[in-house]
């Protein structure tokens, strides 16, 4: 049984067709154009079980999520399929990837090579290119796509169902379809008298050469130009990428739109659909949309100078800016200055950093408030800007205004973060050297759900220490928050360990001081067989002995010693005998 599933534009259609059921397990179908990718794709798997409830849980669910519609602005839209790869195994399982038809079929992969993680699934798109209108025309829109693993067997019986892995097959069909009228709009933005340029990327679909015409209808509208020297019958050939410059060189400050419009034919005889044999001619159409804008600057302030906003993270500061928007000042189309509103009229405002993965942060730490939005009585408009830090960070943005004609105001804007005193200090005694000792500490998410978090230490911190886990979720107090370890392995003695710990999750940053203490130190004391006049044991036995007289014993001798020349002689003078000299 075949289940075949079709995405459409607006709506999906399930239809049903009657093949022989050992040969297909799942089939669905995604649709891409030439640019608007339309495509078919059946997906037959071996070793899966249960294939009647896959195609079931598929065929009920009407959103479809595996036929998703993904476009770029510059280069020609594609569908994908997405499919999921998984290794019920506990270790690491790596697939290789092979197609057939690499020319309209691409996996979303830089490498060769897919790997999954022990009990984990990788998810995997499939990208389909057409060539033609249809099925295809010298060459189907059809592909075999194998995964690959010759370290599993796949012929055990014996096994279930769950430790079965081995080659994944995949059949892969597309259908193309016409071109939209018109594709995603390409936005350009350029000060007023200065040029801005940017490439149009367009890829021809065809497996053969084409030529093409482009033109730019843009009415009364002279702000864009195609910078090439010929524009009509250019050659572009098999899938090659061919870069339309487009300059765009506003006069007034207000928002333009014109279209670009590229005609493919193809060489005589060759078709784009195979069912229309004439069909041998194309078209796409770009909307161009341009932006003007202007930099302003505040009531009375100096050339040049840059508004600074410096907060402590974890406060809150307020600073008020306060512009001039004379309509004088700024140059618009006759056209808006007919209409009753002021053209200086602001209809939007926001400020944005020109590092996406910094604007989440701009829309969590930055807010900005209109005190005054009459503009048809004053030209004085006022804005309130509230700045609450959580993290160390300095940025540079931009406050846009959106006016009335479609034109913008910008003004620079820098934001500073001031340092502060570490969250804590931690300290670690070393049980000595070449031996890690290690303590922990538990963070918990500021929110009711886990966020991502990186904990690192900075560049001159002692390599002594080290961080476990150095990235992974930080969990909220009613999960008990995630416990981190620091550990301490000293390698000499002498010096102290320092080390500044960084932990950064989203919006917030902790930052911790590390000392690292070390043991106290006792020299190794070496004892000789010998007593030593200077040793501690000879001073205490000669302070405890009784201190001799020898003054005392000297008096007290009646003979010579044995050492005296007259041995044994008395020492003791006669009273009857006298001593001459």
């Amino acid at each position: 049984m075949q289940e075949m599933i079709e995405s459409q534009m607006i709506q999906n259609v399930i239809t049903n067709d009657n093949v022989d059921d050992d040969s297909v397990n799942n089939d669905s179908e995604l649709v891409g154009s030439l640019p608007t990718a339309r495509s078919l794709i059946e997906l037959i798997k071996n070793n899966h079980l249960n294939k009647s409830y896959q195609i079931q849980q598929w065929l009920n669910n009407s959103s479809l999520s595996f036929g998703i519609i993904s476009e770029d602005r510059k280069h020609l839209k594609n569908a994908t399929q997405e499919i999921t790869i998984e290794n019920p195994l506990d270790e690491h399982v790596t697939f290789q990837t092979i197609l057939s038809n690499n020319n309209n079929f691409t996996i979303n992969t830089d490498q060769d090579t897919i790997t999954v993680q022990p009990k984990s699934q990788a998810k995997v798109n499939i990208i389909f290119n057409p060539s033609s209108i249809g099925n295809g025309t010298e060459q189907k829109h059809q592909s075999k796509i194998s995964f690959v693993n010759d370290k599993i067997q796949t012929n055990q019986d014996s096994l279930p169902s769950t430790e079965k892995l081995g080659t994944l097959k995949y059949t892969v069909k597309g259908v193309g379809t016409k071109p939209q009228k018109q594709q995603s709009p390409i936005i350009m933005t350029s000060e007023t008298g200065v040029s801005s340029t940017t490439n149009i990327d367009f890829q021809n679909p065809s497996n053969h050469p084409i030529r093409c015409d482009f033109s730019l209808s843009s009415g009364m509208n002279n702000s864009f130009r195609i910078l090439l020297d010929k524009i009509e019958s250019i050659s572009i050939g098999p899938r090659e990428k061919f870069h339309i410059p487009i300059a765009f060189c506003p006069e007034t400050l207000s928002r333009h739109d014109a279209q670009l419009r590229i005609i493919g034919r193809l060489p005589e005889g060759k078709t784009w659909s195979p069912d229309s044999p004439d069909a041998s001619e194309l078209s796409w159409t770009y909307p161009l949309q341009g932006i003007a804008f202007n930099w302003i600057r505040q009531k009375d302030e100096v050339d040049n100078q840059l508004t600074i906003i410096e907060c402590v993270a974890g406060e809150r500061v307020e600073q008020q800016l306060e512009f001039e928007l004379n309509r004088q000042l700024f140059r618009f189309d006759n056209r808006h200055l007919n209409i009753k509103r002021n053209p200086t009229a602001i209809e939007n405002y926001t400020i944005i950093n020109e590092n996406i993965s910094n604007q989440e942060f701009v829309q969590n730490s930055i807010g900005i408030q209109l005190l005054k939005r009459d503009n048809e009585k004053s030209d004085i408009v006022r804005f309130n800007i509230i700045y609450t830090p959580s993290k160390f960070i300095t940025m540079d943005c931009i406050l846009v205004l959106t006016l009335a004609t479609g034109g913008q105001l910008k003004y620079p804007l820098r934001f500073v973060k001031l340092d502060i005193p570490p969250d804590d200090e931690i300290t670690l005694e070393a049980v000595g050297l070449n031996k890690i000792s290690t303590i922990g500490f538990r963070l918990y998410s500021p929110v009711d759900s886990p966020i991502p978090f990186e904990a690192c230490f900075t560049s001159n911190s002692d390599r002594s220490f080290g961080i476990t886990p150095e990235y992974g979720e930080l969990l909220p107090a009613s999960a008990n928050g995630t416990l981190l370890k620091i550990s301490f392995c000293p390698t000499v003695y002498g010096r102290t360990f320092n080390a500044m710990l960084i932990v950064n999750a989203q919006d917030h940053q902790w930052k911790y001081v590390v000392r690292g203490v070390l043991p106290h130190y006792e020299p190794p004391k070496n004892r000789s067989s010998l007593p030593s006049v200077n040793s501690d044991e000879f001073a205490s036995r000669r302070a405890g002995a009784k201190k001799r007289n020898f003054i005392l014993e000297n008096l007290q001798l009646q003979q010579t010693a044995v050492s005296s020349p007259i041995k044994g002689a008395s020492v003791l003078t006669k009273p009857s005998e006298t001593t001459s000299v």
